[in-house]
């Protein structure tokens, strides 16, 4: 009886159902009760007319940072400045109309605000387990016609390693995200979103390449 080391791989491409959004609202002044009143104001601003044109309430969006910080200004003679930061996000299903709603309302607003978008599958773990069989049974293939040139059969295995999942575009940080709040799937959006008519809300939902990648160490006969 020998051994044939044998690597198996599996991937799919899969539309994102859910997307966290950042917004990382930022202000520099010459004391930090100056830019934290400034940024604190303008995140204010934005929570206020977020809910008054969408319906979604401030607490939907988590707190992602509070902090202030010396303005880096290299060889500056100039008086010191101090930069503030509160970053914010929230989770919602995967709609390319209400991603074009709050860009609007941004500029609408003209508020000065870094904005990402993190696109989430769901189901992942399910597809995972999908992958993985898919990625077996690709080891095992490749395993059975090695050994039929050398007139050996495959009879089992002997070491299963399952390597680094590759996550091409999805953040594996973002797996938790499905269960905030259920995702305010639905979320009294229908009604605003009906509203939004432009050529870029008509867009498909991003997509995400997942992969699986194993090492079968399989006993050969």
């Amino acid at each position: 009886m020998g051994e044939m080391t044998v690597k198996g791989y599996a991937e799919r491409e899969v539309e994102s159902d859910l997307v966290r959004y950042k917004f990382n609202f930022e202000k520099s002044d010459f004391s930090v009760d100056a830019s934290v009143k400034a940024v604190s104001a303008e995140l204010e601003r934005f929570l206020e007319i977020i809910e008054k044109k969408t319906g979604i309430t401030p607490d939907v969006f988590r707190i992602e940072d509070n902090s202030t910080s010396k303005e880096y200004r290299p060889n500056s003679n100039k008086e010191q400045k101090y930069k503030a930061n509160r970053k914010i996000s929230a989770v919602f299903p995967m709609s390319a109309k209400l991603s074009d709603l709050l860009m609007n309302i941004i500029a609408e607003y003209e508020f000065n605000v870094e904005v990402e978008e993190r696109y989430i599958v769901s189901d992942i773990e399910e597809i995972y387990k999908e992958l993985l069989k898919l990625a077996i049974e690709d080891s095992k293939n490749k395993a059975e016609m090695i050994a039929s040139f050398a007139g050996e059969k495959v009879s089992g295995i002997n070491k299963l390693e399952i390597l680094t999942n590759n996550f091409s575009s999805y953040d594996e940080d973002d797996e938790d995200d499905e269960d905030d709040d259920e995702c305010y799937r639905g979320y009294m959006l229908d009604d605003i979103l009906r509203t939004v008519n432009s050529k870029s809300s008509q867009m498909s939902s991003p997509v995400v390449k997942l992969v699986q990648n194993v090492e079968i160490v399989w006993n050969i006969e």
